[in-house]
């Protein structure tokens, strides 16, 4: 596929764009390619994607990425932190729950709710937690 960057004028090219994982693995392995070890060993089970560490569309498997990767959760905490006094210093409004950027991390990791936030169990009920 080819395509044009309107931002930088450039002409991209995306050759293997269409290729299925089948395809993909077996030109990897027929080309003696050298990939990372983590699809191979790293991950339980192996992975079918390497991506950032704590990456939102990592789903559940991020929380065992930070247990593994420690500095990483730290460093989100930090930055989170950051962002919280950089809100406050450009007066923006306080959003309840967003307290410490530990709170902010836990709330972006979905495992804390705002105020005002639902939370739903699989049958669509409100959890009683959360009602007021």
């Amino acid at each position: 596929m080819v395509e044009s960057c309107y931002r930088t004028h450039k002409t991209l090219i995306n050759p293997i764009i269409d290729w299925d994982d089948e395809f993909l693995w077996w030109y990897i392995r027929k080309e003696n390619i050298i990939i990372n070890p983590q699809y191979n060993n790293g991950c339980p089970g192996g992975c079918q994607r390497i991506g950032c560490i704590g990456c939102p569309m990592g789903g559940a498997r991020r929380w065992a990425e930070f247990e593994r990767y420690p500095k990483y959760r730290d460093a989100y905490i930090r930055a989170f932190d950051k962002m919280l006094e950089a809100r406050k210093a450009h007066g923006n409004k306080h959003i309840p729950g967003w307290d410490s950027g530990l709170k902010v991390f836990k709330w972006w990791m979905e495992d804390d709710n705002c105020d005002g936030q639902l939370s739903f169990d699989i049958d669509g009920n409100i959890f009683e937690d959360y009602i007021r």
